[in-house]
């Protein structure tokens, strides 16, 4: 496995390479974006998005979902009007963004051709480019989430050792910020965003509770982000023991893994007697690649990470259901994706090494 890398070195075919997996990206969730007529949740979007910055935040203190989204898509379209593809722009943006950033949480963490593996799935998975082309905040909610893992990565010095980390303690300030700034906003963008927040905390806990220097940066980073999020922290709290909404459900853990783990692989469109069959090929990668990285040392912490990023989350979600029922579908764990990708870009990339016709088969079954 290729020995893991900083982004910092980045030359023109790295550039070049990146640039046209977002171009990519950028097509395949343009094309016919205004196909479909607004449905209902969408129709929610544009009324309230279309009141005055007062009433957004009146409104939201009584739903689900807090007001950030809502005042960028506010702001958005006042410039650029309510037409299908104007209002569902502003996701295939952030959902773009999310290329990028994928390769590079990838190349600090497992190495540069682990993270461009996982770029090219995340620009062409089927689940990314449907909510890429919705009129929602999920594709907001994962941008948000992964810039504020990548800055976590970054502070915690994870993927990196030796001189290779020196390089970016000069920016560290900037890492710091980008974290607390990211998690704020992923807070006052949906409630799940606790959950990246919980996944995080329980990394420190787990990997880095005797550097005492970090943890105290660590400690005053979650202070800030508490008291940014503080003034809404009383109506997430209200809005949890009052709202009730009946098409929410508590289902079994395993079923629930099933659904969110099948639409990440393969999307929404396949039936389900054909799904598990064609996403076999997303679990035999995950498989492969978490047997490569418990097997090798230096990539322990890695996997722990990993797996702690993609599975906490839901584990927590299915928790608190036998309180009240939080899970509103897979679409709530699009943030867990790079984490998803990740690991199979792992497995495809320990199987190049020696397998390479089989490693190459087993990509095409997963962009299919």
């Amino acid at each position: 496995m290729e020995r893991p890398q900083g982004p910092g070195c980045r030359p023109l075919s790295l550039l070049l390479g990146l640039s046209l997996l977002a171009l990519l990206a950028f097509a395949l969730r343009a094309y016919r974006i205004d196909w479909q007529s607004i449905w209902v949740d969408e129709n929610f979007t544009i009324f309230l998005s279309s009141q005055d910055i007062a009433s957004i935040t009146r409104i939201t203190s009584g739903d689900v979902h807090p007001p950030l989204y809502y005042y960028i898509v506010h702001f958005w379209i006042l410039l650029t009007g309510q037409s299908e593809y104007a209002l569902r722009f502003a996701s295939l943006f952030f959902s773009v963004l999310l290329v990028p950033l994928t390769y590079r949480l990838g190349a600090r963490l497992l190495g540069k051709g682990v993270g461009a593996t996982a770029a090219v799935l995340t620009a062409i998975a089927p689940f990314q480019v449907y909510y890429g082309q919705e009129a929602r905040m999920y594709s907001l909610i994962a941008f948000l989430s992964l810039t504020s893992m990548c800055a976590f990565t970054e502070v915690g010095g994870f993927g990196l050792a030796g001189p290779e980390a020196k390089r970016y303690s000069k920016r560290s300030v900037l890492y710091w910020c980008a974290l607390v700034l990211s998690s704020a906003a992923l807070l006052y963008v949906h409630y799940f965003g606790l959950l990246v927040i919980f996944l995080q905390n329980a990394i420190v806990v787990l990997t880095r509770l005797r550097r005492t220097s970090f943890l105290l940066k660590w400690l005053l980073s979650q202070a800030c982000v508490a008291v940014i999020f503080a003034p809404w922290a009383m109506v997430m709290l209200r809005v949890y023991a009052t709202n009730d909404e009946p098409w929410r459900r508590h289902i079994p853990l395993l079923p629930m893994m099933q659904e969110i783990m099948i639409n990440l692989s393969i999307g929404q469109s396949v039936e389900g007697a054909l799904s598990i069959p064609l996403a076999a090929g997303f679990f035999l990668s995950i498989l492969v690649g978490a047997t490569a990285l418990a097997i090798k040392r230096g990539s322990r912490q890695t996997l722990l990470l990993l797996a702690v990023y993609l599975f906490s989350p839901i584990l927590v979600a299915y928790l608190i259901s036998f309180d009240k029922p939080i899970y509103g579908g897979s679409r709530y764990f699009l943030f867990v994706a790079p984490a998803f990708y990740l690991l199979i870009s792992s497995g495809i990339n320990a199987l190049r090494a020696r397998w390479l016709p089989l490693s190459l088969a087993l990509l095409a079954l997963l962009t299919v």
